[in-house]
């Protein structure tokens, strides 16, 4: 997990920004009642299609280069969940 977190926070979350992303946020989440580690980051784009376009370029070698550090095939193996949502309000 470490290494994980590691390699989104010297390279890849600010990689993502700058082929799209408005903003993210990192958050090392407390461990699950089964024991393991899990790590949420949220990336902001200024539309779906500023985000559509992210997935269709830049997004697929940044992808591939995640899996291949931390894929099955990996040393660090780590499971990958991906959502997608919009904002619904902002609070100060």
């Amino acid at each position: 997990m470490r290494a994980y977190v590691d390699w989104l926070s010297s390279g890849h979350i600010r990689d993502v920004i700058e082929s799209g992303a408005q903003s993210a946020t990192l958050v090392r989440l407390d461990k699950s009642e089964d024991g393991m580690h899990r790590a949420e980051v949220r990336y902001v784009f200024g539309s779906r299609n500023a985000f559509e376009a992210y997935e269709a370029g830049p997004a697929v070698a940044l992808r591939e280069d995640g899996i291949r550090l931390f894929g099955p095939q990996s040393e660090h193996t780590v499971g990958f969940r991906r959502t997608l949502g919009g904002v619904v309000s902002v609070l100060p």
